[in-house]
């Protein structure tokens, strides 16, 4: 009599937690700038965009991004304001 085959199956569990990808903030008033950090960073980063530093206030409040890339020169607020 033949024995039957047994194979081991590995058990392997999904997690159900999502890992959140950290949230980048890009404040830049020009859009080839912004798509061109959206296109190289996206897989790493949540990415949110403000085009100019007052949007990027509302946005820091709203949302506290973990990292931000900011441009120096735009209108209404630029970026050394912001810093400042």
């Amino acid at each position: 009599a033949q024995r039957p085959v047994v194979e081991a199956v590995p058990f392997i569990r999904k997690s159900t937690k999502k890992i959140k990808k950290p949230v980048l903030l890009i404040v830049d008033d020009q859009p080839d700038v912004q798509h061109i950090l959206k296109k190289s960073l996206e897989t790493d980063y949540s990415i949110l965009f403000a085009d100019n530093g007052q949007k990027a206030l509302e946005q820091l409040v709203e949302n506290q991004p973990d990292v931000i890339i900011i441009d120096l020169m735009m209108p209404v607020m630029d970026g050394e304001q912001l810093v400042n």
